[in-house]
C-alpha cells in the first residue's frame, strides 16, 4: 500500500505539472523555431482556442490569446505555431502544415474539406469529406511540397544507386505514406543509407 501511494505521489508531482506547463504560441522566424523559443506565447488555459489559424484567403491571420488580450497576426509573418496539445504547424504559402515526422525528411499533413466522388450503382455522387494530404520538406528551410516519389527524387538529388534503391523500396506514391505511429518508413530508409 505504501508503494502504491509513493507511485501515485510521483505521478502527481512529475507528470501533472509537465502537462500544465506545455507552452504554446508562435515562432516568428526559423531561428526562434530552431532554439525552441516561442516569440509570442499564448495562454495554454484556452486549450484549442489559444492559437488559431484562419487560412481562408480573405483572412490569412493567426489569432493568439494571451493573458491580457487576443492578437491578430498576419500569417505571412509567422514561421511556425505550437499548439497547447504539443502539435507543431509550419506555415508555408499561407497554410498551416502539421509537422508529423522530424526524421531525415520532414513530413507534414494538411487536412481540409474536399468534394469526393463516390461510385454508386446508378452513377457518381459527390460528398464533402475531411481529407488529409501528405507533404514533405528536405529540411526546415526548404519549401513544403506534396509527398510524391517524383518530388522526393527531384528535391533530394540522389545518386543513381540510391535512386534505384528508393524506387525498389517505394515503388509508388502510396508506399511513401507507410508509417507506424507517424514514424514514416522512408525516414528509416534514409537513416540506414547514412550508416
Amino acid at each position: 500500500m505504501k508503494q502504491i501511494f509513493s507511485i501515485v505521489t510521483f505521478v502527481v508531482i512529475f507528470f501533472i505539472p509537465a502537462k500544465a506547463q506545455q507552452s504554446c504560441g508562435i515562432y516568428r522566424n526559423f531561428d526562434d523555431f530552431r532554439q525552441n523559443k516561442i516569440s509570442i506565447p499564448a495562454n495554454p488555459k484556452f486549450e484549442k482556442k489559444a492559437v488559431q489559424v484562419s487560412d481562408f484567403f480573405l483572412r490569412p491571420y493567426v489569432y493568439i490569446k494571451t493573458d491580457s488580450n487576443k492578437l491578430k497576426i498576419s500569417i505571412d509573418s509567422v514561421y511556425a505555431i505550437r499548439c497547447s496539445n504539443g502539435n507543431v504547424y509550419r506555415i508555408c504559402n499561407n497554410r498551416a502544415y502539421q509537422l508529423v515526422d522530424t526524421g531525415f525528411v520532414k513530413i507534414y499533413t494538411y487536412t481540409c474539406m474536399e468534394s469526393v466522388k463516390h461510385l454508386y450503382s446508378r452513377g457518381y455522387r459527390h460528398t464533402t469529406e475531411q481529407v488529409t494530404h501528405y507533404y514533405f520538406s528536405k529540411n526546415y528551410l526548404t519549401p513544403i511540397t506534396l509527398l510524391t516519389l517524383t518530388n522526393v527524387r527531384l528535391s533530394l538529388h540522389l545518386d543513381e544507386n540510391t535512386d534505384n534503391k528508393l524506387i525498389q523500396n517505394f515503388p509508388n506514391d502510396k508506399s511513401l505514406l507507410e508509417n507506424k505511429n507517424n514514424h514514416f518508413f522512408i525516414n528509416d530508409f534514409f537513416n540506414e543509407l547514412k550508416q
